[in-house]
């Protein structure tokens, strides 16, 4: 199961930086997805930024294995490409004139993604046109949705849960949790689902009985951005603005661990992926990717990278690759090697 959800804020960008702003400039000016390699600051190995989806605005990635990424944003616009090979991206319309704000591929054929307002659509990444949607929450703007198999997935917005069946939509149960805004939501397990909030919460749930939850733990001082759990037993969320890594097992989260790994951040941090138990990286606003072992206080690894705009969404298929989107541009890396050790 892979899943990454839409950045902090939406697919607004920010203001093209001087040089990178020429040579995105140029690379626009060819057709397809064009490729730039350069060096993230402070490190050693090159990182591939490849302008896929040149007249778009991504806002969220999943990458069910590391040849495949499907990333969506708005005007329902949805690429698909093999991000070691990213000149082939394919981009599409699948939804127009509407924002897709999240996505979850639980398998390399079928992947998830919201739209507004409250819908759903399920479509093969290889031919996205030919796709499904469902109204699952009504009147809703902004969800995020998460995938534990082809036959059930986890939306929610604001405050609302709704679990459902992406191949039969109709078939879904939704219930009003007991947090803030939702930020994210992980699912590790058939049975197990977490969600972090707006105000630093965390709530663990049953899909299947999302109703029955308790009140939300508040594991972070502040608010929570995002959210992810390599295992049924261990998750991880990351404050936006203490940048702080906070570890917990779902069962238990009273019992949390917290340290800040990105605490030099300026603009907050956006998303997080744990391809394993043992490693994390998070993206923030400052266009920089931090690498930690969410079981250990050791140093963490920072590379930062020349984009056009901030950083939007991150997924991690496996410990060595990682693949981040901002408003054009995909970005993939060895998150292993990438920029130095602090």
């Amino acid at each position: 199961m892979v899943t990454a959800m839409t950045g902090r804020w939406g697919f607004d960008s920010t203001a093209r930086r001087g040089a990178t702003l020429a040579v995105a400039a140029a690379l626009l000016g060819t057709a397809g997805a064009a490729l730039a390699t350069v060096t993230p600051r402070g490190g050693r190995v090159p990182a591939a930024v490849t302008i896929v989806a040149p007249r778009e605005q991504m806002g969220a990635i999943a990458c069910p294995s590391v040849s495949e990424c499907a990333a969506v944003g708005g005007n329902g616009v949805e690429v698909t490409f093999d991000p070691r090979r990213p000149r082939k991206a394919k981009v599409s319309r699948i939804d127009r004139f509407h924002s897709l704000f999240s996505i979850a591929c639980p398998t390399k054929a079928q992947c998830t993604t919201a739209a507004n307002p409250g819908r759903e659509l399920t479509f093969d990444p290889r031919f996205p046109r030919r796709r499904t949607s469902a109204l699952v929450l009504p009147g809703t703007d902004g969800s995020t949705v998460a995938c534990v198999s082809r036959r059930r997935c986890a939306a929610a917005a604001t405050s609302t849960e709704v679990t459902f069946d992406p191949l039969a939509p109709a078939r879904r149960r939704s219930a009003a949790l007991s947090t803030g805004y939702i930020a994210r939501i992980s699912c590790p397990s058939s049975g197990r689902c977490v969600a972090v909030d707006g105000n630093g919460g965390e709530l663990t749930f049953d899909p299947a009985a999302p109703a029955a939850a308790g009140a939300p733990t508040k594991i972070d001082p502040v608010d929570l951005a995002s959210v992810a759990c390599p295992t049924a037993n261990e998750c991880v969320a990351v404050g936006f603005a203490d940048g702080a890594a906070i570890t917990f097992n779902p069962r238990i989260p009273a019992a949390a661990t917290s340290r800040p790994v990105d605490a030099g951040t300026l603009g907050g941090v956006v998303d997080v992926s744990c391809p394993s138990a043992t490693q994390c990286t998070l993206i923030d606003d400052d266009e920089r990717a931090v690498t930690f072992d969410p079981l250990s206080s050791a140093r963490v690894r920072v590379a930062k990278f020349r984009v056009t705009s901030d950083l939007k969404a991150l997924a991690c298929p496996a410990v060595n690759q990682c693949t981040a989107v901002d408003d054009r541009q995909a970005v993939t890396f060895n998150p292993r090697t990438a920029g130095r050790l602090r």
